[in-house]
């Protein structure tokens, strides 16, 4: 059960201009169709009021801490630009009418005994504000951050790792025919250092283990006997956790605010799928065009600041139309 405070239901009335028809299903009021003000798909330069995702931070953080600390992944490298489009739909799920089929569709049994839990869609555009402020919180300590010594034995055996994760995941998971191959962007922007040396070799060897986990991904490692080492993600996970515990405990702010901005990602993840699995129903057969899978959200190929979030997000397309419900 999700229990809001004043600062978290300030924060849902900020949605877009919406105009919604329903029709009832299944005794379930659906919203056939959103209207979103034109303009509203332009993320400002500055991202969202300050004190407002101050106030969706302040509003989150209890929750992110029972989340884990050093162990969680880390978000994919075009951030800014999946923060502003959860903020953006977020907002659109907020009036009146699609909250109250979202509350109606909680007080359905489930065959598992289970019953959904609307809270998740109230707070989602607490969370992508929470999670915009984390992140500018990080990049402003990196900014400020005095190179601290790491032990060397630890340094040398986390680059080494990471150089050779590198290769195997390029060399297996890219598309050398497509030029906009998502794997290599991401890849380059592992290789490239953004902030301070330390916090960066942790975060990459926390991305490059996600591929040795990856249901999709993981079959394809292994056919690459040579190179492939069926223990390396969980040393990459451990190396990464243990020097950002090092950098946590020479009080290195940007790594403190690192680890925040990997619980604000975990928070999102779990919450994103919770209210796609309530979307799913109420804009059957077109609830990918509403909530789209998390994945499924980034830049443009080719779009400047596609790799590095540290740019300022461009105009993003504007969310489809959901089809009529089923």
């Amino acid at each position: 059960m999700v229990v809001f405070t004043e600062a978290e239901t300030i924060m849902s009335k900020r949605g877009n201009a919406v105009k919604v028809q329903a029709k009832a299903e299944a005794k379930v009021e659906v919203a056939e169709e959103i209207e979103v003000k034109e303009g509203d798909g332009e993320a400002p330069p500055e991202g969202p009021a300050v004190g407002e995702a101050q106030a969706a931070y302040d509003a989150r953080k209890l929750v992110w801490a029972k989340l884990g600390g050093v162990e969680l992944a880390p978000p994919r490298s075009n951030l800014a630009f999946v923060t502003w489009r959860v903020i953006q739909i977020g907002d659109s799920l907020q009036s009146k009418e699609v909250l109250a089929a979202f509350d109606a569709l909680g007080n359905l049994a489930l065959p598992n005994g289970e019953r959904f839990d609307a809270g998740c869609v109230r707070a989602l555009p607490v969370i992508g504000r929470a999670l915009w402020h984390a992140r500018t919180r990080q990049l402003t300590a990196a900014a400020q951050a005095v190179t601290v010594s790491l032990p060397t034995k630890l340094v040398e055996e986390a680059t080494k790792l990471r150089g050779r994760m590198l290769k195997v995941v390029e060399y297996q998971c890219v598309d050398e025919d497509d030029a906009d191959d998502p794997v290599a962007a991401d890849l380059a922007s592992i290789r490239a250092v953004q902030g301070p040396r330390y916090l960066d070799l942790a975060t990459d060897l926390s991305r490059l283990a996600a591929y040795y986990r990856d249901p999709q991904w993981l079959p394809v490692l292994q056919a690459d006997a040579r190179r492939y080492n069926e223990k390396h993600g969980a040393l990459a996970d451990s190396l990464a956790g243990r020097i950002l515990t090092q950098l946590q405990q020479r009080d290195d702010g940007a790594a403190v605010w690192a680890i925040e901005v990997n619980r604000g990602w975990a928070d999102l993840q779990s919450t994103w799928d919770a209210a796609r699995r309530g979307a799913s129903f109420l804009f059957w057969p077109d609830a990918d065009a509403k909530v789209p899978p998390l994945g499924a959200i980034r830049p443009a190929p080719g779009r400047k600041g596609a790799a590095n979030d540290d740019e300022e997000p461009a105009k993003p397309a504007e969310p489809a139309e959901p089809a009529k419900p089923a």
